[in-house]
């Protein structure tokens, strides 16, 4: 991600596996970073989610509910 009016630095493109455009219409020049990390994190899971990738959870709902429990506490 890169700075909101001047984007990335030429060490960060140089360094990056490969880069994203976001799209942009009208008056909107620039995204903050949270914006932008959101737009490309929805389409990631979009597009996943179109070519099947995530199969659903196995897991039955006490279970899942134990996980989600000792992840956010600790236990």
């Amino acid at each position: 991600m890169g700075n909101e009016h001047r984007g990335a630095s030429e060490e960060a493109i140089k360094s990056a596996d490969g880069s994203i455009y976001i799209p942009q219409y009208g008056m909107v020049q620039s995204l903050n970073v949270s914006v932008a990390a959101a737009i490309i994190i929805y389409e990631a899971l979009r597009q996943r989610r179109n070519k099947k990738m995530y199969l659903k959870s196995e897991l039955s709902e006490v279970e899942l509910k134990k996980q989600i429990d000792e992840w956010i506490f600790k236990k």
